[in-house]
């Protein structure tokens, strides 16, 4: 199905939220552009708190979350009495690769990865600190930065408030160097996204295990099913949000469906969101169409009755001509 956007897309889109959707938007954003130069796009990645405060204060169009508002974030939404339609992205992946002799590593609970991994607990030197089942290899951690979005879902999937990742990990931005790592170092781990796994199974490496994880309900393997029903603990959802009125508007129309539209698919893959496939698109498409069609009906039919409004106010408000009688013919003698 597609959708035209025939009207008026002139104008500035303000965009802000969570710096955790920085990287999908900073490549997909331009394409918007691209496809409507009347469009001009501000973007201003301040953190959610910031930017949801200012998505119900009127000052963004457009807001990335990886989040549903809580109560108290919505508040001043539900003041102002606006409505909030979000569209998912798909989600950001945490996966951890382990030495493939290490059998222990096959699967980790959550409480065994913070206390192997967060620095804001006493962190062990060797695996058989974290379980006393576990091997004591000393503990090695690869990862790409210590501020790499793959380590902030790890931790944000941990369920921890203020979790920071431990001091002596090793970081390379090679994903195929830290897979390399892993699999000559027992009791190594390297913390991935999801495109860096697929890059590092195409690369034919050998001698590591994708570690499952535990988070309460038995192990869980990453897979692209397992992120999308949410079992898969190491995963933060990514979504857009406007607001319910403002799809009526064309330069919403056409910001949402172009991000959507076949051609902006490579920016999912190459910022490593899981859970929305290519043939996802035309649904979503569809989705949004109705959406636009739904709005932009609601929006005719106000104008109408503004309009009928108008005209009954106006017949108010006209004076009427006083009605001259006929006359009436004089009696005439003999009559």
């Amino acid at each position: 199905m597609t959708y035209q956007i025939l009207g008026d897309t002139t104008g500035t889109l303000r965009v802000g939220g969570d710096s955790a959707a920085a990287d999908f938007l900073a490549a997909a954003l331009p394409a918007v552009s691209r496809s409507y130069s009347t469009i001009t796009v501000e973007e201003t990645i301040l953190g959610a708190p910031e930017g949801i405060r200012e998505f119900c204060n009127g000052n963004r169009e457009l807001l990335a979350l990886t989040h549903d508002l809580t109560d108290e974030e919505r508040a001043n939404c539900d003041a102002a009495e606006i409505e909030i339609v979000t569209q998912p992205l798909g989600s950001q992946t945490a996966v951890l690769i382990a030495n493939g002799s290490s059998g222990y590593l096959a699967c980790l609970t959550t409480d065994q990865l913070s206390s192997a991994l967060n620095a804001s607990t006493e962190l062990p030197a060797t695996w058989d600190q974290v379980d006393a089942s576990f091997a004591a290899d000393t503990i090695y951690v690869f990862v790409a930065g210590k501020s790499a979005v793959p380590v902030e879902v790890m931790l944000s999937g941990l369920g921890e408030a203020n979790a920071i990742i431990r001091d002596d990990v090793e970081e390379n931005a090679d994903a195929l160097y830290r897979a390399a790592a892993v699999a000559n170092t027992p009791g190594a781990l390297a913390i991935l996204s999801w495109s860096e796994l697929e890059d590092v199974a195409a690369s034919g490496q050998e001698g590591y295990q994708v570690v499952a994880i535990d988070s309460g309900a038995g192990c869980v393997a990453p897979s692209v099913d397992t992120v999308k029903d949410g079992t898969y603990a190491l995963a933060r959802p990514v979504m857009l949000a406007v607001t319910k009125a403002s799809l009526e508007r064309d330069i919403i129309q056409a910001t949402l469906y172009t991000l959507f539209a076949d051609t902006s698919y490579q920016y999912f893959v190459s910022t490593g969101l899981v859970g929305l496939s290519f043939s996802d698109l035309v649904g979503v498409r569809a989705a949004l169409a109705e959406q636009f069609a739904e709005a932009d009906a609601a929006e005719a039919e106000r104008f109408a009755a503004e309009v009928a409004a108008t005209q009954t106010a106006v017949a108010t408000l006209t004076p009427q001509g006083e009605v001259t009688p006929e006359p009436t013919p004089e009696a005439t003698p003999g009559s």
